[in-house]
């Protein structure tokens, strides 16, 4: 019995080992998620309507006014529910907390994107449209990732 189960695991890395080598030798690679790869991401929603991020992400977590007029729509991925304060465990919920614009240590801006990577449990992302629902600025804070394009 354990000798068909050493061979089921040879069997099954011989045959991952082969579609590995095969993908890499058509050129495709694997991309690890990175604060690049998201930049990227954000960069290409820029021009799109806002319907396009509601269908894909759901209603958003905030919703904002700006002085200009616009709307500024406020999205928060939680990496893990629970965050370390007090010297416990605890659940949170920090959309309540959500501001707009988002306080940013560290920026960097690339156009009409802006991110503020850091390490913590959750990714807040916020879309401003024009009166058209285009999306005109993008600016993120937190542990966003994405997968990089590759050519």
């Amino acid at each position: 019995m354990r000798k068909r189960t050493i061979r089921r695991q040879s069997l099954f890395t011989g045959l991952a080992g082969a579609l590995v080598g095969l993908w890499a030798c058509a050129g495709l690679t694997v991309s690890p998620k990175s604060p690049a790869g998201y930049m990227e991401f954000c960069r290409d929603l820029i021009g799109r309507n806002i319907s396009e991020v509601f269908g894909k992400w759901g209603h958003p977590d905030r919703t904002f006014s700006t002085p200009e007029g616009n709307t500024a729509y406020g999205y928060l991925i939680l990496n893990d529910p629970k965050t370390y304060w007090g010297g416990m465990y605890q659940e949170i919920y920090p959309p309540d907390l959500m501001q707009y614009p988002p306080d940013l240590e560290d920026p960097v801006r690339e156009g009409p994107v802006t991110g503020d990577f850091y390490t913590s449990k959750m990714c807040s992302t916020y879309f401003e449209t024009d009166k058209n629902g285009r999306i005109v600025k993008i600016m993120w804070k937190g542990e966003c990732r994405a997968e990089e394009e590759r050519e």
